[in-house]
């Protein structure tokens, strides 16, 4: 974890350093102000490109941005009373449906080690707030759902592997037992470096932080992401559904072609997980012991082209329990589409 953090810090000071006095790239894009558009973001989240089908193995997400002309009229007078035309650029609501994942390293036992990671599906809808300002996205997200064997979880993976042939998970009998979740995400990303041409690439230098709370989860984290690219249109990072969420469905739609490659390092204090701790209403449920603090590495490619934005994600965590043998690699791939 100090790895983590340190580099973090390296990577700021040095993106930071060698784009002090670059000249700042105007977007091509259309105005997010003249223009009322909706997205509609699909995000699968699956281990299968690093072929090991364990611990958070498969997450779905499918999430809709209203256009500010389909917001509701309560958030419409909210933004009244805040004075949303000099403060904000943009302000979205947006409502979403997910399902997570999880299972122990050797799914082939019928009786899972007491020590692996338990069986764990979460089945949810989330609805909240995305804003924009010059150089801020907000994110506020509130989430109602249920883990247990109400979320599906054995039915979807189970119904997967037999459609691609694989070996189905045999310890589902021991999951985490029926929860109600509720659960509050918050996040601000700032623009540290903004749109800055240095050589043939237009570049980014992002960090975010946020927290967490709620009976799933609790935490806080932070963390910087680095972007370079065509710099057609402006990035505002690839969807991301897994532990930490440094990323956005919010992207600005243009005319041409636009690309970008991007890094992050991202840092947590962990205080709850679910999915470690066991219920949390049931003494007997099956636990591990959890670890306080966590790091991410990622590394992605996305691009924008017209009202189309597709992304891809590898990420790289450093273990969350204290009997997990390796960190954990899996893949975000996300398409999004404005209208």
């Amino acid at each position: 974890m100090k790895t983590i953090r340190a580099a973090i810090c390296i990577l700021g000071f040095l993106s930071v350093g060698s784009l002090r006095g670059s000249e700042e790239v105007p977007a091509k894009a259309f105005s997010l102000v003249r223009e009322d558009f909706g997205l509609t973001t699909v995000t699968i989240e699956n281990d299968v490109v690093s072929n090991t089908d364990r611990h958070y193995t498969s997450g779905l997400r499918v999430a809709h941005l209203l256009a500010r002309s389909n917001e509701p009229e309560w958030l419409k007078r909210l933004g009244e009373k805040l004075g949303s035309k000099v403060l904000f650029e943009d302000r979205r609501f947006e409502y979403a449906f997910g399902q997570h994942i999880y299972t122990p390293e050797d799914t082939s036992l019928e009786v899972p080690q007491p020590s692996d990671r338990p069986y764990a599906g979460w089945l949810y809808a989330s609805t909240g707030i995305v804003t924009r300002r010059n150089r801020t996205i907000d994110q506020v997200e509130v989430s109602f759902g249920v883990v247990g064997p109400w979320a599906l979880a054995e039915e979807t993976q189970n119904l997967v592997h037999r459609w691609i042939g694989s070996k189905e998970s045999l310890g589902w009998e021991y999951q985490l037992r029926n929860e109600p979740t509720l659960q509050l995400f918050a996040q601000r990303n700032y623009w540290l470096v903004r749109r800055k041409k240095a050589g043939p690439l237009v570049w980014d230098v992002v960090p975010h932080f946020g927290a967490a709370l709620g009976n799933v989860f609790v935490y806080s984290n932070c963390g910087l992401t680095v972007s370079a690219g065509s710099g057609n249109e402006e990035n505002f990072g690839s969807p991301r559904l897994g532990l930490l969420l440094p990323g956005t469905g919010y992207f600005a739609p243009g005319n041409g072609f636009s690309w970008q490659v991007f890094a992050s390092l991202e840092g947590g204090i962990m205080g709850r997980n679910l999915f470690l701790d066991g219920n949390t209403f049931r003494g007997d449920s099956p636990s591990v012991d959890r670890e306080n603090y966590v790091g991410e590495a990622q590394i992605g490619v996305q691009a924008v082209f017209g009202r189309n934005r597709l992304s891809f994600v590898q990420i790289q965590r450093t273990r969350e329990f204290a009997t997990q043998e390796d960190s954990e690699s899996y893949g975000a791939l996300s398409y999004s589409y404005a209208f």
